[in-house]
C-alpha cells in the first residue's frame, strides 16, 4: 500500500554521534539536515546540535555531552552544569530541535508535520523498554501532530537502495553499519513480498565504533603535541580548563583527520591543534584502525554463520555510517568479504549522489514511509442499524506481541457529539509493543455513539494509551439512516 501523498513525512535517524532528519513535502524537493548528537548546558537551558558544538570549546568543563544514546535506559543521571538530566531528557531536546528545524521548512502557511518515522537499532526488538523510551521522548518532544512510527535502522538503510537491489527473486543484503558509538551488522531479506517485520533475518553488534578510532587518533595526536601542552600548563593557573579544551580540540582534530583521509589520496595529512601543527601518515592511521575494522568483519562472519549463510549467499554488502567511508574499511571489506559475494553481487561503496553512507538510514526511512501507509483493520461482527464495535487486534504476523494500546480516537469521541463518519474512515489508532501503528476503520457509514475504552486525557510517555484485548468491545455506533 502507498502512503497519503498529501501529507508531509519527517524521517529522523537519531545516531550516537550525529543525527539526521529528512522532510518530504508534496511537490517539493526533500530537505535534509545533519546535526551533532550533542547538548550543552547554557544559561539554565540546553543548546542542541551545532549550537552546542560551536560553544563547547569555550564553555566550562562538564557542561557538554555527546553520545548519550548509549546511556538510554540507564537510571544514572548525566550532570551538565550542575543539573542532573536523564538520558531521555537529552534525547527529547535533540528530537525537538530536529522537529523545529523541519517545521521551519514547511511551505504551507501554518502547516503541521504529518507522520514521523524514527529509526532505532534492530537490537531494540529485544528491549521493549528502549522502544518505549524512544516513543515517549518523541511524544514529549512535540513531534507531529501526525503519528510517530519506529523502523529498524538496517531496514531503513536497505530501503535507501531498494530500487537498485530488489529483483523479482529478492536480494539478501548485509548491512554493515559502522557508526560512531557501535558497529551493527544485519542480514536483510529484500524480497518484495516480505513485510518489514520479517526482513531482519539476524543482527549482531560490537559495543565499539568509529569513535574508538577517533579516541586512538586523539591519543596519537596528544603524544605528538605533549611538549606543547606541557609548556601551556606551566604558563597558566587554570590547568583544568586548559586540559579540558586541549582534550576537546584533540578529539575534534582526530575526527577531522579521519574525514580528511577519506577525501584525499595523499599518504599523509597535516593537522593543527590550536597553534600547534603536526602530521599523521596513512600507515599510522591504518595501524590504529585495522584492529577495530577486523573486529567488525569478524562480527559479520559470526552473524552469517549463526544465520546458516555464507558470504557467497549475499547479493550485496551495504556499508553505512561515517566510518564506512574510510578507504581502509573499503579495502578490507573488498579483500575479506567482497571477493566472496555471489556471482553478480556488488559491494556498494559509491559515496556520490546515488548513495551516501551518512544519509542512507534517514533517506531509506523516508522512502519506506512514502511507500507504506499505516495499515488498517475493519471491525468484526458488525450489524447494520447499530452495533458495538470491536476489532480482531491479534497479530498473525507476530503472535508473541502483547495486546496493543489504544492511543487515541481519530474522531470526536465526546459522548454528546455523536460525530458522523463515512465508510473506511479511520476511527482510532492503536500501537503494539514494537512501535507498530494500526488504524481501526469503519466498514460503512455511521454515527459514533460512545467510547467504551478511552486513552487518558493528557497522555505522555509510557503511560500513553490504554491496553485493549483482541476482540474487546471498545465503542458503540449507530448506522441507521438520518
Amino acid at each position: 500500500m502507498s502512503a497519503d501523498r498529501n501529507e508531509s513525512i519527517l524521517a529522523i535517524d537519531f545516531g550516537t554521534s550525529y543525527s539526521a532528519a529528512r522532510l518530504l513535502q508534496p511537490g517539493e524537493e526533500p530537505w535534509e539536515v545533519v546535526e551533532p548528537s550533542a547538548v550543552l548546558a547554557h544559561r539554565g537551558g540546553l543548546l542542541v546540535g551545532s549550537q552546542a558544538e560551536e560553544q563547547k570549546l569555550h564553555a566550562p568543563p562538564r557542561t557538554y555531552c555527546k553520545e548519550f544514546k548509549l546511556d538510554l535506559g540507564s537510571t544514572a543521571p548525566i550532570r551538565l552544569g550542575g543539573t542532573p538530566y536523564e538520558p531521555q531528557d537529552l534525547l527529547r531536546a535533540m528530537l525537538a530541535a530536529l522537529a523545529d528545524a523541519a517545521r521551519n521548512q514547511l511551505t504551507v502557511p501554518g502547516g503541521t508535520l504529518g507522520r514521523t518515522v524514527l529509526t532505532v537499532p534492530a537490537s531494540y526488538e529485544r528491549h521493549p523498554r528502549l522502544r518505549e523510551l524512544m516513543l515517549s521522548a518523541a511524544e514529549d518532544a512535540g513531534l507531529g501532530p501526525g503519528p510517530v512510527q519506529l523502523l529498524p535502522e538496517p531496514v531503513a538503510a536497505a530501503w535507501s537502495v531498494r530500487s537498485q537491489l530488489t529483483t523479482p527473486h529478492g536480494q539478501l543484503v548485509l548491512v554493515y553499519d559502522f557508526g560512531g558509538g557501535t558497529f551493527d551488522a544485519a542480514l536483510i531479506d529484500l524480497r518484495p513480498d516480505v513485510g518489514w517485520r520479517k526482513q531482519v533475518l539476524g543482527t549482531a553488534s560490537v559495543n565499539r565504533g568509529g569513535n574508538d578510532i577517533d579516541a586512538d587518533l586523539a591519543g596519537l595526536l596528544r603524544g605528538k603535541t605533549a611538549g606543547w601542552l606541557a609548556d601551556r600548563l606551566r604558563e597558566t593557573a587554570e590547568r583544568d580548563v586548559v586540559e579540558y579544551r586541549f582534550e576537546v580540540a584533540s578529539r575534534d582534530a582526530a575526527e577531522r583527520l579521519k574525514r580528511d583521509f577519506s577525501e584525499t589520496t595523499s599518504t599523509s595529512v597535516a593537522v593543527k591543534i590550536f597553534d600547534m601543527g603536526t602530521v599523521v601518515t596513512e600507515d599510522e592511521l591504518a595501524e590504529l584502525a585495522r584492529p577495530h575494522i577486523s573486529e567488525t568483519i569478524t562480527c559479520c562472519r559470526q552473524l552469517l554463520a549463526k544465520a546458516g549463510k555464507k558470504v557467497a549467499d549475499l547479493d550485496a554488502i551495504l556499508p553505512v555510517g561515517g566510518s564506512a567511508k574510510m578507504p581502509l574499511v573499503q579495502r578490507m571489506l573488498r579483500e575479506e568479504l567482497g571477493r566472496d559475494l555471489s556471482q553478480g553481487g556488488e559491494l556498494w561503496l559509491d559515496t556520490g549522489p546515488r548513495f551516501d553512507p551518512d544519509l542512507a538510514v534517514v533517506r531509506g526511512a523516508s522512502a519506506w514511509a512514502a511507500a507504506n501507509e499505516i495499515p488498517s483493520l475493519t471491525p468484526m461482527d458488525y450489524r447494520s442499524g447499530g452495533s458495538l464495535l470491536r476489532w480482531d487486534t491479534g497479530r498473525p504476523d507476530h503472535p508473541g506481541d502483547a495486546e496493543p494500546r489504544l492511543m487515541r480516537w481519530l474522531i470526536d469521541a465526546d459522548p454528546g457529539r455523536h460525530e458522523e463518519y463515512d465508510a473506511n474512515t479511520a476511527l482510532a489508532r492503536i500501537r503494539y509493543a514494537d512501535g507498530t501503528l494500526w488504524d481501526l476503520t469503519a466498514c460503512e457509514r455511521g454515527r459514533f455513539g460512545m467510547a467504551l475504552a478511552d486513552p487518558p486525557e493528557t497522555p505522555h510517555g509510557v503511560e500513553n494509551g490504554v491496553p485493549i484485548m483482541p476482540r474487546q468491545w471498545i465503542a458503540t455506533t449507530d448506522t441507521e439512516r438520518w
